[in-house]
């Protein structure tokens, strides 16, 4: 007996939905270190699943963007000693993306 092929798009858009969720969206903030090499601490993203493929990728991308904070540490790197005297307002910089 051949074995059987199941492709995670033939899935119900709901149920790819919720995977990517559970993927893709964090309830804390994700700080992204500028250190090289860059890195994000947060344990519950799994961005990795956007690069699967391009229809995975055009469906579930938003949702990163969408619903997660980014913290960008920059106190590790030179552009730190350039933006020194505006580093009380970077550290308390929020960017969010409306799209």
């Amino acid at each position: 007996m051949a074995p059987v092929c199941c492709s995670f798009l033939a899935f119900p858009a709901e149920l790819r939905i919720y995977i990517y969720r559970l993927l893709l969206i964090s309830a804390r903030p994700s700080t992204i270190y500028t250190d090289s090499p860059p890195y994000i601490l947060a344990n519950d993203l799994h961005p990795a699943v956007l690069c699967t493929c391009r229809s995975i990728y055009a469906e579930a991308q938003d949702m990163l963007y969408d619903f997660n904070t980014f913290r960008i540490d920059l106190r590790h790197t030179d552009l730190a000693s350039v933006f020194r005297p505006y580093a009380y307002l970077l550290f308390r910089m929020t960017i969010t993306c409306k799209c």
